[in-house]
């Protein structure tokens, strides 16, 4: 069995409410995603938006900008942190986040307005029609958040660590469109768009599940019936396919780090087996 990681308390707050916290964290996160777009060499996958996890410091980060670091996105309070400045959107808009990002990666003020609104759709939240960013009243379900990324990245990275018979692994990471953290597990060469691959990854919720959720999807989708069933979680196969383990379930483990890890270590199995 797989051994357990280190995890980080969840199940405090109401699922509503951890719902309102990670929207605003969602829309506060999208001009750190428009300014890597802005100064990041692009790659082919659009990886260049996407951030790691730092576990001490519980934060999100961006990769290394031309002649300086990166910039870092604390989930617990929302906090920006660049080369020993910070930023505190309390009280402020997604425009002054953006004119402030600007200012740190000497972009000049009329590139601000060009860090937002993303190119993709995003869920509707009054922070997005420039409402101000209140954080003092989510405090416990911004840091509830912050440990759902926590664990996601323990769980996920031991998971594909180690892993025989692939062609590659990448870390983990959050991608902003989604906000989701995830690894892609390439079991050949990524060619063309039907590539065998499993995609490992956590959603803090979406407009499928309002709860934060694991999921293993194997791409190609292979047949239903070649998926066989998991001791924890279940797989979903209308609309899209993959294994799914909700938050829900995780709460109601008697230990909730062994399910998660023992969820992604049978559905990565198994969709290894479907694809084979």
């Amino acid at each position: 069995m797989t051994e357990p990681v280190a995890w980080k308390p969840i199940g405090r707050v109401a699922r509503d409410r951890l719902v309102h916290a990670r929207l605003i964290a969602h829309h506060a996160l999208q001009p750190l995603a428009g300014a890597a777009r802005t100064r990041l060499p692009p790659a082919p996958d659009d990886s260049h938006t996407s951030l790691t996890w730092r576990g001490e410091e519980g934060a999100l980060a961006t990769g290394a900008f031309p002649g300086g670091p990166a910039i870092a996105f604390r989930v617990r309070d929302l906090n920006f942190t660049h080369d020993g400045a910070a930023f505190d959107p309390a009280g402020r808009t997604q425009g002054e986040i953006s004119a402030w990002l600007a200012e740190r990666l000497d972009l000049g003020d009329g590139a601000a307005a060009g860090l937002t609104p993303p190119p993709y759709d995003m869920p509707a939240h009054p922070v997005a029609d420039g409402a101000v960013i209140d954080t003092a009243p989510w405090r416990a379900e911004l840091l509830e958040l912050s440990n759902w990324f926590a664990n996601a990245h323990a769980c996920l990275t031991e998971a594909v660590t180690g892993l025989e018979g692939v062609h590659e692994v990448s870390p983990a990471r959050c991608w902003p469109h989604h906000f989701d953290i995830a690894a892609l597990v390439s079991l050949e060469p990524q060619t063309g768009e039907d590539s065998k691959s499993v995609n490992a990854g956590l959603s803090p919720g979406d407009e499928s599940y309002d709860q934060p959720y694991f999921y293993v999807s194997p791409w190609p989708y292979p047949d239903p019936a070649a998926l066989a069933d998991l001791p924890v979680g279940a797989w979903r196969t209308d609309g899209f396919t993959a294994a799914i383990l909700t938050a829900v379930e995780i709460s109601n483990a008697a230990d909730s780090g062994e399910a998660a890890a023992m969820f992604l270590k049978a559905a990565i199995d198994t969709s290894r087996k479907a694809l084979a």
